[in-house]
């Protein structure tokens, strides 16, 4: 058989069915050298416009039909000339009708070569591959790439798991003519999110399909994750059309980087998602003031003017002051009779956002009409549309059935006319029906309106399915086939599916077919479309805080509400707020504290819900009551409960509220939940406390503030750590650490010391003396430092007069109470030294405590001296310490911010510490040093004293030898 090896490809491998037009072998070596250039640069492109998909076409099919559809996607005329069939008037078919297994074929006089290739400039470049937005734009689809750019939806496409993608681009023109209303709620800003979630429904992942696969390929899936399927068109041989909308493949093979494109000539709509048209609607907004024209108050927040001044009348009091003497001081009041006058007020409009469906879309999720969005009720009818319609097909006359797909009974043709048959003739009706009439035996005539005289005669007699008809002819009924003398029911359901949808069931009774749509589907049989289970009244099962979306027939997904997790089904709040209030500035807690968020769900009002741990309706009132408690709350009062519900608050579980209450807080009103009312559902005080239902807890507090391990106080404004943590934090605290210091960087016997207030495994009390306290350049010694720290806890609440304590220098300090001038002296027995004017008690820290003294406690003379060669005097470095007082006293009286003058005895003024303090001031301690705390300033006597914290450089300055010291420990 004659052939040609030029053409041959793998896309002829699938199952076809495929109608192939082959150049003949013999002719390819008339190609001139241009037409084999040509060939060569677009091998599989001419290959493609060689073959026709979906269909084997004889060659009669081929002048019946007149127009087919390539692969490439161009079209062939068919024509006849001669006795010969032309295709596109240039190539004759020479050999027809050949079988193969998956397809038929002609052989033809010429190579057919399509208009790209015949406008193809030789010398012009070879286009490099492009990536999707790059690749539509230079295809003509320029407004559909601007989308996926606005829709955030690069990143998934360049994703390379999801590689190859086959795509499908609505037109530039296609998104052109949806309606302006349809184009603003698309392309505006908040409905980014939909619009990622349309244009998801065009995408398929890991598949690059070639236009003669698409068929065969059955049920796809998109990245919304609906089906999608592709079929042959019934319009012409060889057109694809998509899903069940019927949109169109007008351009194929459209390749990118990462996948393979085609051009549809309508934008798709995955189930679920709807077809919204917002509009902008301006509202008048009536004023009830009437004002003085010229002085009308502007128009409400909100609203704007919109042209000139209405007139109205204004009602006048009985009298009226003149304003044009208000400035004067004087207060005229004129009478007036008349009791109302001309005046005007702004013509002020608002605008509100109005969410409406497309035309040929209904519901409150702007589902598509039946027959489709693109032709509701099939064009033959007026469907109810609008987010207040209902779908229903209002049909034309002559039309019927769910879509108006059917012809009413008596009509007939694609226009479903009434037929004109009388009572003795059927009708050959329905829309594949020609109208002609079946006359009763006995009768004639276009409408069966003649009654024959003579009654015909037939023999051998004809079947009871048939009439007799003139010369002895029999002729088989409506609905059968045969001779006349044999009619058998002719299988309609074979033939053409009886009609029925191709989601439906195709049975037949006698001539009679029922049609009935898959379980899946739902409709009349001749038209069915996809069932939304998301529509049953239910959610479709899907939880109430949760969206169901729709992803194909009788298919759905269940996706939880932001700030819930679950699998759709079971959705509960996500363990972790969505801000944590720990994270908020100023902060709630000190730095060196743990802050611990207390609601673990999200803030309402204080308000939150609470179950048993072993599921809902778990906690009678007293576990409801406990379990509030544990979670540091009460039960929630009722308008607490309103209060968080008119926050957004939602719940459809009934919960126990404060004082033997129930209820539960409504937002979206359901049938199910609250019976279609908003507000809060509630069931009032129950007499019967044993019943059980959920909690709605209160709680005011919403953090919990603990000092981080190593330190100690109350979380919120304090974190004390150590006693030198304190000590180097409190600026009134300084002259005394600085004299710590020297002592330690003089001695060994000084750097013990240290380590021992320094130790944090033994707990120890520190007494020290404010910096007021050192008066005259006064200086410690050795003896009188370590005179100020005992090895034993003594708190405030332990205090007495004589009560004792050993000090670190083997001494006892006895307490003593001390009169109002501080002038009383209690009697001093051997080896003690008295205690007295404590001004701050109990600071506490993490190793120990201290109280402020008024004074330095001084060691007897003869305590020195035994001491004394241990313990050289720390004075040197006194001076400079004494020195910095005093700077520091000029800077206090520089920056004076508040005195407080007191009666006799001390009082406190409080400070707070600076802000940008440097932490290196205490190097020894591993971690973050403790930030300046604010501790009570004294002031002693009757004149008023005052100390501010210290300078950064100042400390610095005055204990140049802190490093030094510690880096020998």
């Amino acid at each position: 058989m004659p052939h040609s090896s030029t053409f041959t490809s793998c896309e002829l491998k699938g199952d076809g069915p495929f109608t192939i037009f082959v150049p003949h072998a013999d002719l390819m070596t008339n190609l001139s050298q241009d037409e084999l250039a040509r060939i060569r640069a677009h091998q599989q492109l001419v290959f493609r416009y060689h073959v026709v998909g979906c269909r084997q076409l004889r060659s009669q099919d081929l002048l019946e039909e007149g127009y087919v559809t390539t692969l490439s996607g161009h079209p062939l005329r068919f024509s006849e000339r001669e006795g010969s069939i032309y295709l596109n008037d240039f190539a004759r078919v020479v050999s027809s009708d050949h079988q193969a297994v998956n397809g038929i074929l002609h052989f033809i006089d010429r190579v057919l070569l399509p208009p790209d290739v015949l406008h193809w400039e030789p010398d012009a470049a070879r286009t490099p591959p492009r990536n999707v937005t790059a690749a539509a734009e230079s295809f003509g689809y320029k407004i559909f790439s601007n989308l996926l750019t606005a829709s955030g939806l690069l990143p998934l496409l360049q994703d390379a798991s999801h590689r190859p993608f086959t795509m499908l681009w609505p037109t530039d023109s296609a998104l052109r003519a949806l309606s302006p209303d349809r184009q603003a709620w698309l392309y505006h800003e908040d409905h980014r999110g939909k619009l990622a979630a349309i244009l998801r429904g065009h995408i398929i992942r890991n598949v690059e399909a070639l236009a003669s696969d698409l068929p065969n390929l059955g049920q796809l899936r998109t990245m919304y994750g609906t089906p999608i399927s592709f079929s042959c068109s019934r319009a012409r041989p060889g057109e694809l059309t998509v899903g069940e909308d019927d949109a169109r493949i007008v351009q194929r093979h459209l390749p990118f980087v990462g996948g393979l494109a085609y051009g549809i000539d309508q934008l798709l709509e995955p189930p679920g998602l709807g077809a919204r048209c917002d509009s902008f609607e301006t509202r008048p907004l009536w004023l009830e003031v009437c004002s003085i024209c010229g002085r009308e108050p502007p128009c409400p927040e909100g609203s704007r003017e919109q042209g000139s001044p209405q007139l109205c009348w204004r009602y006048l009091t009985k009298y009226w002051m003149s304003p044009t003497l208000y400035p004067l001081g004087l207060h005229s009041i004129w009478a007036h009779p008349q009791r109302r006058a001309r005046g005007c007020h702004r013509n002020c409009v608002t605008t509100t956002w109005k969410p409406s469906c497309c035309p040929g879309h209904y519901g409150s999720e702007c589902r598509a009409c039946p027959g489709g969005a693109s032709h509701p009720c099939s064009g033959h009818g007026v469907c109810m549309d609008g987010m207040s319609g209902n779908g229903h097909c209002w049909c034309h006359p002559g039309f019927a059935g769910t879509a108006c797909e059917l012809c009413a009974p008596g009509a007939f043709g694609p226009s479903c006319q009434a037929c004109r048959c009388t009572s003795h003739g059927q009708c050959d009706e329905g829309l594949g029906g020609f109208g002609s009439c079946f006359c009763e035996e006995g009768w004639t005539g276009p409408r069966c309106e003649v009654q024959l005289e003579l009654q015909p005669v037939c023999a051998p007699a004809c079947a009871p399915q048939a009439v007799c008809r003139a010369g002895n002819n029999c002729e088989c009924s409506l609905g059968y086939e045969g001779d006349g003398r044999t009619c058998t029911v002719a299988d309609l359901c074979q033939d053409g599916h009886g009609g029925c949808s191709e989601h439906a069931n195709c049975s037949q009774v006698g001539t009679v077919v029922s049609c009935a749509c898959l379980p899946d589907y739902e409709g009349d049989g001749w038209s069915c479309r996809a069932r939304n289970p998301c529509e049953d009244g239910h959610r479709g099962g899907c939880s109430e805080h949760a969206v169901c979306l729709s992803t194909g027939p009788n298919a759905r997904r269940c996706v939880c509400h932001a700030g819930y997790v679950g699998d759709g089904l079971h959705c509960v709040e996500e363990p972790e707020p969505p801000v944590d209030r720990c994270l908020s500035q100023p902060p709630p807690c000190h730095v060196d504290a743990v802050c611990t968020d207390l609601h673990f769900q999200e803030k309402r009002a204080g308000v939150f819900h609470l179950q048993a741990t072993s599921g809902p309706y778990g906690l009678n009132f007293s576990e409801a009551e406990a379990a509030c408690r544990a979670q540091g709350a009460v039960l929630a009062s009722l308008p607490q409960l309103s209060a968080a519900q008119q926050l957004g608050f939602h719940r459809c579980l009934v919960g126990w509220l404060a004082n033997g209450s129930a209820g539960h807080p409504v937002v979206f009103p359901e049938a199910d939940c609250g019976a279609g009312q908003v507000g809060v559902v509630s069931l009032g005080t129950q007499e019967n406390l044993s019943q059980r239902w959920d909690a709605y807890c209160y709680r005011m507090q919403d953090v919990a503030c603990r000092c981080r391990d190593g330190f100690v106080g109350d979380g919120t404004s304090t974190c004390n750590g150590k006693l030198l943590d304190v000590l180097a934090a409190t600026a009134n605290f300084s002259i005394f650490y600085g004299m710590l210091l020297d002592y330690a960087n003089a001695t060994p016997r000084g750097l013990d010391f240290l380590d021992f207030l320094d130790d944090e495994l033994t707990y120890k009390t520190l007494f020290v003396p404010v910096n007021e306290g050192f008066v005259d350049n006064m200086t410690l010694s050795g003896p009188d430092l370590e005179l100020h720290a005992s090895n034993a806890t003594f708190l405030s609440a332990n205090a007495s007069h004589g009560t004792s304590l050993p000090s670190h220098l083997g001494l006892s300090l006895v307490f003593s109470d001390v009169g109002p001038d501080n002038s009383s002296q209690a009697p001093v027995a051997p080896w003690t030294v008295v205690v007295s004017h404590v001004v701050v008690w109990d600071i506490m820290a993490f190793n120990g405590i201290i109280h402020a003294l008024a004074s330095p406690l001084l060691a007897p003379p003869q305590h020195r001296a035994v001491v004394a060669p241990e313990a050289p005097p720390v004075a040197a470095g006194v001076g400079g310490v004494v020195a910095a007082g005093a700077l520091l006293g000029l800077v206090a009286g520089a920056v004076y911010l508040r005195a407080r003058s007191k009666a006799t005895g001390f009082g406190f003024s409080i400070f707070q510490a600076e802000d940008d303090a440097d932490d290196d001031f205490s190097p020894w301690q591993e971690g973050t040093s403790p930030t300046l705390v604010s501790v009570p300033n004294p002031v002693f006597g009757t004149h008023d004293a005052f100390c501010e914290p210290f300078d950064d450089s100042l400390l610095e300055e005055d204990f140049p030898d802190t490093q030094r010291i510690l880096a020998v420990k």
